[in-house]
């Protein structure tokens, strides 16, 4: 009987211990991808690794797990002097590298093993990822939840735009448009006794604080419309910010708040200017700012706005805007800017509707659908 002299060689009997262990391996790895296909419980990053650390760690007689970088875990006791420790780094989208270390206390970690402890640190990798996927999704979820919910407040304590005031000897037009994450600007306008009554304002902050706070001072505007339309635009603002100052002040928040009134039998435009910008006046191809007399409401409270005064003639055109619309970007990220936004003014013609049009396309043209960063919000006055 001829026997193959190769059966005898110590490197053939390596190559078959080795073909042994990888087999051995391979159903390891099997049976641990199928314990780890389990639903978790938790999509949070710890439960996630300690579920797949406390099926392994009997596997691979593991004393000690910790992961560095773009998560932070530890499972077991600080060892002294490990005979055995492996590191796999692994790159977490979006949060850098994860270093996962597998110490083992009495013995060395050999070739099966570091196969084995590969596959589990890359289990190890996808939780983290998974986990930060999930808290992703959650808070965008969580964002679009309060966006709608701002926009619903918005919508509701706005006036209609369709539902303009008619008042002799001046036309109106009024825009806005809520950026995703933002909801603090607001307008108001009343037809009271004949005369315009009309008020623009930006509350500081963002999301649904911002869209509360805007319900809030809106409600108080059209009272304060209702209550002081006898004394003037000053007082208004005086009477919004009796009512709102310690409410923006608790939350650490403030409004730029412009009010106005036109009286179409005297033909005077009072304008009174609690921190607010832009606002433009032109007559006769001139742009003129009004420049606030007070700080915006909400900062220091007490402090009274003087009001301006202008004698209405014919073809005068007022515009307030908010910040959002003059700082606009384009794609090459410049912003639509104050000396566009004057100059556009100065040139402007037609009522009130086709002025206000007409800045709306100057700045999508310029926009290029770029996402707004802010809300965006004009109002516009004409007086013929």
């Amino acid at each position: 009987m001829a026997i193959s002299t190769d059966v005898g060689r110590p490197e053939a009997a390596v190559d078959s211990l080795t073909s042994a262990l990888i087999d051995a391996n391979d159903r390891l790895l099997g049976l641990l991808a199928l314990i780890t296909d389990e639903a978790p419980g938790s999509l949070d990053n710890d439960v996630l690794i300690s579920a797949i650390i406390d099926r392994a760690a009997p596997i691979l007689k593991l004393d000690r797990v910790t992961v560095s970088g773009a998560a932070d875990y530890e499972w077991g006791e600080i060892l002294e002097n490990p005979k055995g420790s492996w590191t796999s780094t692994h790159a977490i989208p979006e949060q850098g590298d994860a270093d996962i270390t597998f110490v083992r206390r009495g013995t060395r970690f050999n070739t099966a093993d570091t196969k084995l402890l590969g596959a589990v640190a890359k289990l190890i990798s996808n939780a983290i990822t998974t986990a930060r996927m999930h808290r992703a999704a959650m808070n965008q979820a969580m964002m679009a939840k309060e966006h709608a919910t701002a926009a619903r407040i918005t919508t509701a304590a706005l006036p209609d735009p369709e539902m303009v005031p008619a008042v002799d000897g001046v036309t109106c037009f009024a825009n806005l448009v809520p950026a995703r994450t933002t909801g603090g600007d607001l307008y108001a306008w009343r037809e009271i006794d004949g005369k315009l009554w009309f008020a623009l304002g930006d509350v500081s902050g963002k999301g649904l604080p911002a869209a509360v706070q805007m319900s809030t001072i809106t409600s108080a505007v059209e009272a304060g419309f209702r209550q002081h339309h006898a004394e003037g635009p000053d007082e208004v603002i005086a009477a919004v910010g009796r009512w709102v100052h310690d409410r923006l002040s608790e939350s650490g928040m403030f409004v730029t708040l412009a009010v106005g009134v036109f009286d179409p039998t005297t033909r005077k435009l009072r304008l009174a200017n609690a921190g607010h910008s832009p606002i433009v006046f032109r007559r006769n191809g001139t742009s003129e700012r009004i420049d606030a007399t007070a700080p915006p409401v909400g900062v220091i409270e007490g402090i009274p706005t003087i009001e301006s005064v202008i004698d209405i003639e014919t073809d005068d055109l007022l515009v307030l805007a908010t910040d959002g619309f003059t700082e606009q970007d384009n794609p090459a990220g410049e912003m639509y800017g104050e000396d566009r936004f004057d100059d556009t003014i100065a040139i402007a013609e037609g009522t009130a509707p086709e002025v206000g049009a007409h800045l709306l396309n100057e700045l999508a043209d310029h926009g290029m659908d770029c996402e707004q960063s802010d809300d965006r919000t004009l109002m516009v006055l004409h007086f013929s």
